[in-house]
């Protein structure tokens, strides 16, 4: 079905037979041309979520047409807004790797925190580290190379611990939170993640007292 046919059902109020096409022969034959208009249908019918997966089919859909990076933009910053972290995923991904760092910082951070959501860690921190580098900010230590820093490796890390905890138990409790953050660090490299969050939680009682 083209656009034109599209328009005239909507503007005859035949919603229900537009958004049929949509769901089903459009992602069949993968219309880009209707996903495109449906983008702009969804946002006139007030469902701007439905918008956005439309944006993303067309996306999908178009091949080889030049994405559009503002309007790119302007999807990851309402798809994020909407929760939709799959849907920021998939407009970052549309873009090639140097259209991307075009994108203005807030939207790439829109995009970092949905990499997050969806556990895509190691994403996610590349785009931070680029926006750290394009604001002049020194490049923060990833958590290994901290824990490398700090402890040495391993060994020296459950030592560290095991030293603490004998300190603890003769009745010298952490002092600073500097102290419980580098205790917790230990406890997180040895992969004891309800350990150290019992150390923060700790610090955070005696901050409160």
């Amino acid at each position: 079905m083209d656009v034109m046919a599209l328009k005239q059902l909507e503007s005859g109020g035949a919603f229900a037979e537009v958004e049929g096409y949509l769901a089903g022969e459009a992602i069949r034959s993968r219309d880009a041309a209707a996903f495109k208009y449906a983008s702009a249908y969804f946002i006139r019918r007030g469902k701007p979520a439905k918008s956005l997966e439309c944006y993303s089919h067309y996306l999908t859909f178009a091949g080889n047409a030049e994405p559009d990076a503002e309007g790119i933009a302007l999807a990851i910053d309402c798809a994020r807004r909407l929760d939709k972290h799959a849907l920021v995923r998939d407009y970052l991904f549309s873009l090639s790797p140097k259209e991307r760092e075009k994108l203005p910082s807030a939207t790439l951070m829109s995009a970092a925190h949905s990499l997050i959501q969806l556990g895509q860690l190691d994403e996610a921190e590349k785009i931070l580290g680029f926006i750290r580098h394009r604001s002049g900010v020194p490049q923060l230590l990833s958590f290994d190379a901290l824990i490398e820093q700090k402890f040495g490796n391993l060994a020296n890390a459950r030592a560290f611990i095991a030293k603490k905890t004998n300190l603890k138990a003769e009745g010298d409790p952490i002092q600073t939170v500097q102290e419980a953050l580098t205790i917790a660090l230990a406890h997180m490299a040895d992969r004891n993640y309800s350990g150290a969050e019992k150390i923060l939680q700790a610090c955070k009682a005696n901050l409160a007292a």
